[in-house]
């Protein structure tokens, strides 16, 4: 398992204006396995969990009690014969539209 939770942690970089902001805890998941680790270290410590992904414009609270989770899976797996398409939370969608358009 790839996941690490980290405690006290500070957000003022990743939000737009820059303002003071720290969580109880974050993770950055890598993988679904991550994930779902994640979410059971929340059920079983009773903890909300709020995703964070990387757009713009985003203002955060000055302290996020629980745990602020940041995905990195960019995996993609296409599946032609089924027209399925299964792809990472942080995979690019024009990256995902060129990969799909190959196969």
């Amino acid at each position: 398992m790839s996941l690490t939770v980290y405690s006290n942690v500070d957000l003022t970089r990743r939000n737009t204006m820059g303002l003071n902001s720290r969580a109880r805890y974050a993770a950055t998941c890598l993988t679904p396995r991550d994930l779902n680790s994640l979410f059971e270290i929340a059920q079983r410590d009773q903890l909300k969990v709020f995703p964070l992904g990387s757009g713009s414009n985003l203002l955060l609270h000055d302290w996020i009690d629980g745990i602020v989770l940041s995905s990195i899976d960019r995996s993609v797996e296409i599946a032609p014969l089924e027209n399925q398409v299964d792809f990472g939370a942080a995979q690019m969608l024009m990256e995902l539209e060129s990969l799909a358009a190959e196969k």
